[in-house]
């Protein structure tokens, strides 16, 4: 056997399978866990501590990999219509006196 040919049989085993799955966290990792693990056929629910998503200017830098992600999840299109794009930006430091 190949390297990698247990890993490949066991996923046809799985094939079909159905997990119930609680994903514990809906933020942008607790939802992009829940969103491609539904389109696996799993039953899949999400919960946050938080009642409420909110909206708070926070950045979110996407690089390749990421925007592979999000079209993969259905979601590109979505992020190109409200992400602000940067040409720069600088991160500031206080000076320190000791």
């Amino acid at each position: 056997m190949g390297p990698g040919t247990q890993d490949i049989r066991q996923k046809e085993q799985l094939k079909g399978f159905t997990m119930k799955i609680l994903v514990s966290g809906a933020g942008i990792g607790g939802s992009a866990a829940t969103l491609l693990l539904r389109a696996s056929g799993h039953d899949v629910v999400a919960i946050d501590k938080a009642p409420s998503f909110s909206r708070r200017g926070y950045i979110l830098s996407l690089k390749y990999f990421g925007l592979g992600i999000m079209k993969s999840l259905g979601l590109y299109e979505k992020l190109q219509r409200s992400a602000s794009h940067f040409g720069s930006f600088r991160f500031a430091m206080p000076k320190v006196v000791c």
